[in-house]
C-alpha cells in the first residue's frame, strides 16, 4: 500500500513537472515568435523598401511595431516635389503590404485597448521620412512636419529661399504664406530671375487675390504702383468704392459697398431688415441691379440713382423723389431684426412692442385679485392680462 502511494505521488510529481516545463516554454514561445516576426519584417523592410531609397539609418518602432522611420541623406531636401511625395507614397505602399502580413503577432483585435486605438488610427501602418529638421509623412495626405505639404508650398519654399539675400525677405516671406497663389503663378514668380521684379510680382499678386478685400488689395498695390497695370487698378478701385458708406433720407436707408448695396428697412414683421442688390458706379450714377449677373449691363438696371455735391438722388416707386446724405462710412449691415409675436407671459411694454403693437381699445376690471385687461384690436382679436402680465391671446 505505502508502495502504491509512493508511486502515485512520483506520477503527481512529475505531471507538475512537466506542466511547469509546458508553462515555462510556452512563457518563452510569444517572445521568441515576436522577436523573430520583428526580424523577417526588418529584413522585408531592407530587401523591399531600403533598397531604392537614400538612407541613412532606420528603425521600426511604434506601440504595434507599425512605424517604419527612415533617416533620409541630406540631399533628399533638394528633391523636387514629386519625388519626395512619391519616395514617401511608395514606402508606405510596401510597409503597409508588409505589416499587415504580421500584425497578427503584435495586435490582438479583441482587446478593449485595440478598439480606442483603432479608432485613432494608431494601429495603421505608417512611414515617416526624416531629413535634418523635418519629418514627412503620407498620413491623410502628404504632410510635413504634421502640416499639409502641398506643391504650392512647396514653391513657396523654393521663392522664399530665393530672398535669401532680399532685405524685404520677412515681409514678403510672411506674404507668400498667408496669400494663396495658383500653382501656375507660383511657377511664374519662381522663374523670374530679377529680384527687383520678383518683389513685385509677388506683392501684386497678393493684391489679385486679395480682390474680395479691396482695402488689402488697394494697399498692396500702391506698395508697386508703378508695376504693370496697378496705377489703373487703384483708380478703378477707388472709382468703385466712392461711395461706400451708409445713406439715409426721409423714408429711405440705404449701405453701399463696393458693388453690392442694401435696402434697409423695417416693417410690421421686422425691426431691422434689408434686401440685397448689386450696381455699378459711372459717370457720377449708381445703377442697381437685382442679381449680379445683370449688372454687366447698364441697361439692366431696376433704378439708377444720381450723385451731385455729396448726395444720392433717386425716385421711388411711389413717384417721390428721395434724397440720401451719407450718415457714416458703416458698409455692413446689421443683423436682421425679428418684431416678436405677442405670447403668454409677455409684459404690457412687450405687448407694445410685438407685430400687434397698440390696441385700438382696452376694457379694464378691478377685483380684489388685482387687474384684468382686454385689449383689442381690428380682426376680432384680443389679448387678455392679469397684473400685466399676458394670459390668453384670441385671434
Amino acid at each position: 500500500m505505502k508502495k502504491t502511494n509512493k508511486i502515485l505521488e512520483a506520477k503527481s510529481e512529475i505531471i507538475i513537472i512537466v506542466i511547469v516545463l509546458i508553462l515555462i516554454v510556452l512563457a518563452f514561445i510569444q517572445p521568441i515568435h515576436v522577436f523573430i516576426t520583428k526580424n523577417t519584417i526588418k529584413k522585408e523592410v531592407e530587401k523591399n523598401i531600403l533598397k531604392d531609397i537614400d538612407y541613412i539609418d532606420y528603425q521600426i518602432d511604434g506601440k504595434y511595431f507599425n512605424v517604419l522611420n527612415i533617416q533620409m541623406k541630406e540631399d533628399f531636401e533638394d528633391y523636387e516635389y514629386s519625388k519626395k511625395k512619391d519616395t514617401a507614397t511608395d514606402a508606405l505602399d510596401k510597409f503597409t503590404k508588409i505589416y499587415n502580413n504580421y500584425e497578427d503577432t503584435f495586435i490582438d483585435k479583441t482587446s478593449t485597448d485595440y478598439i480606442n486605438d483603432s479608432v485613432k488610427e494608431v494601429t495603421n501602418a505608417k512611414v515617416i521620412l526624416t531629413c535634418k529638421e523635418n519629418k514627412y509623412t503620407i498620413f491623410g495626405g502628404f504632410c510635413k512636419n504634421n502640416k499639409e505639404y502641398s506643391e504650392q508650398v512647396y514653391f513657396k519654399e523654393i521663392i522664399i529661399n530665393q530672398l535669401n539675400n532680399d532685405d524685404k525677405k520677412e515681409e514678403l516671406t510672411n506674404l507668400l504664406k498667408s496669400t494663396t497663389y495658383s500653382k501656375e503663378i507660383l511657377t511664374s514668380i519662381m522663374n523670374l530671375k530679377d529680384i527687383k521684379q520678383k518683389e513685385n510680382e509677388i506683392i501684386y499678386q497678393a493684391a489679385i487675390a486679395n480682390k474680395d478685400k479691396y482695402k488689402k488689395e488697394l494697399e498692396l498695390l500702391e506698395k508697386v504702383s508703378t508695376y504693370k497695370d496697378s496705377k489703373d487698378l487703384i483708380r478703378k478701385i477707388k472709382k468703385q468704392h466712392e461711395l461706400d458708406g451708409e445713406w439715409s433720407g426721409k423714408y429711405a436707408r440705404w449701405i453701399i459697398s463696393g458693388n453690392t448695396c442694401y435696402n434697409i428697412y423695417s416693417d410690421a414683421s421686422y425691426k431691422y431688415n434689408y434686401d440685397t442688390y448689386y450696381c455699378t458706379y459711372s459717370n457720377n450714377i449708381l445703377y442697381i441691379f437685382n442679381n449680379s449677373a445683370k449688372a454687366a449691363d447698364i441697361n439692366n438696371a431696376v433704378f439708377k440713382m444720381s450723385y451731385k455735391d455729396g448726395k444720392l438722388t433717386y425716385t421711388s416707386s411711389y413717384n417721390n423723389t428721395i434724397i440720401l446724405s451719407k450718415e457714416s462710412d458703416n458698409i455692413i449691415p446689421k443683423d436682421i431684426v425679428k418684431i416678436p409675436e405677442p405670447a403668454i407671459s409677455m409684459t404690457k411694454d412687450e405687448v407694445l412692442n410685438s407685430t400687434w403693437g397698440k390696441p385700438e381699445k382696452i376694457n379694464k376690471t378691478n377685483t380684489r385679485y388685482g387687474t384684468r385687461e382686454q385689449w383689442c384690436y381690428s380682426q376680432n382679436k384680443y389679448i387678455y392680462f392679469e397684473n400685466g402680465i399676458v394670459t390668453s391671446i384670441q385671434e
